[in-house]
Parts: structure tokens; sequence; C-alpha cells
């Protein structure tokens, strides 16, 4: 963040929006060498590719819709 934040400031974007971005886009760590993945799939007898779909949307989509939100809300001056 102390790399890029100082560029989207002198930008004009508010730091609480950028926080809120970062702390959202942040969970989006579905990845098949995930160690809750591999636990998951291993306590529940499931394969990867049996699991990975459900675990994509359970995962990134909320994320995503997030960000969406968020994008639209400061596009708007909102967020």
């Amino acid at each position: 963040m102390q790399t890029f934040a100082p560029t989207y400031v002198n930008i004009g974007l508010n730091p609480v929006t950028i926080h809120r971005a970062i702390a959202i886009s942040g969970g989006t760590s579905l990845l098949p060498h995930n160690g809750f993945l591999a636990v998951f799939n291993g306590l529940a007898g499931f394969k990867l590719k049996d699991s990975f779909v459900r675990g994509f949307i359970s995962f990134h989509v909320p994320h995503y819709i997030g960000m969406v939100i968020l994008v639209t809300m400061a596009s708007f001056g909102l967020a």
C-alpha cells in the first residue's frame, strides 16, 4: 500500500476508499494450493475438480460484487 497509495491519493481518490478497495479485494485467495482448500477437500472427501467451482463462487463472486459496488459508489462520490 505504501507503494501505490500516494499515486491514487495524488489523482484525487479518498484514502478511505483506497483502504476499502484493498480490504474487499484481499479475500480473493482461493487457489488450488491454498491450505484451507486442501484441508477442506481432505476432510470432506472431495477432489479438487469437484469443489473448485463451488469454492470459486463462494470465495470470489462476493468480492467481485463488493468491488463493483465500491467502484460504482466511488464514481458517484458516495464512497
